[in-house]
């Protein structure tokens, strides 16, 4: 199995042209290409994180940004997911195996990280619960 990397000095140039933007504390890449496991036609995972006083109504235009730079210099689909508004388990996920690409020193990222990781052990019981309800109901086959 062939596997595909990123172009490094493209990552470098869309990084360059991402970190122009104040509000943005942090880019990581996950997924696929993170872990080493793309292939040829992979997307690209991006996730961001904003500042906090970036208002919620803003996080589409800046999704979209960043789709559109990345995919222009890399010529690949791109997701992006906001970090702000994620899931705890996407945050956490993507904190725990995700690449830090960028990283404006701020202690509002250091923050955010140290609430993720909380966020994410304060519900992994329910998770558990949650899936355990699930596997006895499809083994009891009670839909």
């Amino acid at each position: 199995m062939q596997t595909y990397k990123i172009d490094k000095v493209r990552l470098i140039a869309v990084m360059n042209s991402l970190k122009r933007d104040n509000s943005l504390l942090a880019i990581y890449l996950f997924g696929s290409r993170a872990s080493g496991k793309a292939r040829k036609y992979s997307d690209i995972d991006i996730a961001a994180l904003y500042d906090e006083k970036v208002d919620k109504k803003e996080y589409t235009d800046k999704r979209i940004e960043i789709m559109t730079a990345v995919s222009e210099l890399l010529d690949r689909e791109v997701d992006v997911v906001v970090l702000n508004q994620a899931p705890p388990i996407l945050k956490y996920h993507i904190l725990k195996y995700g690449m830090r690409l960028y990283e404006r020193s701020n202690r509002q990222e250091h923050s955010f990280e140290v609430q993720a990781i909380q966020e994410y052990f304060d519900f992994l019981p329910i998770r558990n619960r949650m899936e355990q309800g699930l596997i006895k109901k499809v083994k009891t086959q009670r839909w």
